[in-house]
C-alpha cells in the first residue's frame, strides 16, 4: 500500500467475498490452501450523514479452519470509516502477489498496493481463446507438482457486489519453482498440458498450443 504501508499483508491466497450487513458468504475454491479475509462491511448509525460507514478488516488464516484478526496490523488505511461496497482483486502491478481495490459508496475508491511482494516462487497464468483472443472464464487449471497435491483454480472474474477481479490465475510455489506440467481443461471440456512454463512471470496459454489428452487420460 503507498500511502500506508502494512506491516505483514500477504494476499496471495485471498479469497473474494461477498458483503452483507450482517454476514459474509464466502466461496473456497481450493480447501487446500489457506485463505485470508478481507472483510468490507456496513451498520446503519443514526444522526450521521453516511449512516454505514465502518472500518474494514483483515483477517490472516492461523489454521485449523481459525482465523486471526490482523487489521491492526495492516496500515492506518484500516483506520478509515468508509461505506465500502465492492473489493476487486488482481496484481496491478505484475509483482506476483495480490493486490486490492476496494470501491466506496459516496467516496473514493482506494487501491491497496501489496508492496510485502512474494517471498517465494509463483506462477502465473492467462487463458485465452479464439481471435480476437478472449479470456476463457470457467476453465480448470491445475498445476501439477512431484510430492504435492495438484494445485486448482477456476478462471473467474466474479465475487464480490458490482466488482471485477483480474482473470488471471496465481499460484504460490512455496520456495521450489519446479513445475512438472500446467493442465488446462477448458469450459467446453477439450483438455490440454503444458510441461514448460515459466515461474516468477505471468504466461498466456492459448487454447490449441498445448498437447491435447487423450479419452483415456482424463479423470472421470
Amino acid at each position: 500500500m503507498r500511502s500506508a504501508a502494512p506491516r505483514d499483508f500477504d494476499l496471495l491466497r485471498l479469497l473474494p467475498i461477498i458483503l452483507a450487513v450482517s454476514a459474509l458468504a464466502v466461496h473456497a475454491e481450493n480447501p487446500a490452501s489457506p485463505a485470508d479475509l478481507f472483510v468490507i462491511e456496513a451498520l446503519a448509525r443514526q444522526n450521521d450523514p453516511f449512516p454505514m460507514h465502518q472500518p474494514n478488516q483483515l483477517f490472516r488464516n492461523a489454521g485449523s479452519g481459525k482465523f486471526e484478526d490482523v487489521t491492526a496490523e495492516a496500515g492506518s488505511v484500516f483506520d478509515l470509516s468508509e461505506v465500502s461496497r465492492g473489493l476487486a482483486f488482481g496484481d496491478v502491478d505484475n509483482d506476483g502477489d495480490t493486490d486490492v481495490l476496494v470501491e466506496n459508496c459516496n467516496g473514493r475508491a482506494r487501491l491497496l498496493v501489496n508492496t510485502v511482494g512474494s517471498a517465494n516462487h509463483w506462477l502465473g497464468l492467462r487463458l485465452v481463446a479464439g481471435a480476437p483472443p478472449v479470456d476463457q472464464i470457467g476453465a480448470w487449471v491445475g498445476v501439477h507438482r512431484k510430492g504435492r497435491p495438484t494445485m486448482w483454480r477456476r478462471v473467474r472474474t466474479d465475487g464480490s457486489y458490482a466488482s471485477a477481479n483480474d482473470p488471471r490465475l496465481l499460484y504460490g510455489l512455496d520456495g521450489s519453482p519446479a513445475i512438472d506440467r500446467v493442465e488446462v481443461r477448458w469450459p467446453d471440456g477439450v483438455v490440454e498440458s503444458w510441461s514448460e512454463v515459466a515461474v516468477d512471470r505471468y504466461t498466456t496459454l492459448t487454447k490449441g498450443g498445448g498437447v491435447k489428452a487423450k479419452s483415456e487420460e482424463l479423470a472421470p
